[in-house]
């Protein structure tokens, strides 16, 4: 069965969190310890099923990314000040699952929902930005954005999503061989990602954060 390189970087990920329990326990940093390591074990999973049972892995990733979505809406909506945004996870989250299960079970089944995926994507990225947004405006010589640990989850997310939407829209415009180097390059952007998560995991302060 093949490793590739998003396994390593999903795997360091979950190492460096493990290592910085003590400073995320006081956090929803917590809460990713348990979500790396579902998808570490998922990922796996799906090469496994994939590679050596040569069989559709499609199932692995509707879960998967459903669960990511509702987790990282969740995680970002608790770092969001504006209290209407903030308020805003639940009624987002239960449409877009509602969405995503009728996609799966009735409108494309046995396929990989790409277009809820595609809607997922995008709410992430406003979310994304809204906090960019809060932030900037509170930047100060006291308030370095760039030494947020929530920043830096924000700006890995950013870049992940953001080209798994555009991905996904123009797929159908993209040539086979593009479609083929196009997994390396998400592949690459994950690194990127569980990179980021790493930073902020590093980052984060022992005492509760607010913000």
């Amino acid at each position: 069965m093949p490793i590739y390189l998003h396994h390593y970087a999903e795997l360091f990920g979950f190492l460096v969190a493990v290592l910085c329990y003590k400073k995320l326990k006081s956090s929803a940093f917590v809460w990713f310890i348990p979500f790396l390591l579902l998808t570490f074990c998922s990922e796996l999973l799906a090469t496994y099923t994939a590679h050596v049972k040569e069989l559709p892995n499609y199932p692995i990733y509707n879960f998967l990314t459903s669960v990511a979505f509702v987790f990282y809406i969740w995680f970002i909506c608790l770092y969001i000040e504006n209290k209407y945004v903030k308020r805003s996870f639940l009624p987002v989250v239960l449409l877009l699952l509602a969405a995503i299960a009728i996609n799966i079970f009735i409108v494309n089944k046995n396929v990989f929902h790409r277009k809820t995926y595609i809607l997922g994507c995008i709410i992430i990225i406003l979310y994304c930005f809204f906090y960019l947004y809060e932030a900037i405006k509170k930047y100060d010589i006291d308030f370095r954005i760039e030494k947020q640990p929530v920043f830096w989850v924000v700006i890995g997310l950013l870049f992940f999503y953001l080209s798994g939407a555009g991905f996904f829209i123009f797929i159908h415009s993209f040539s086979k061989e593009f479609k083929e180097q196009f997994n390396d390059i998400i592949r690459w952007l994950s690194v990127f990602m569980y990179g980021c998560f790493s930073v902020a995991f590093i980052l984060c302060p022992r005492r509760k954060m607010k913000y």
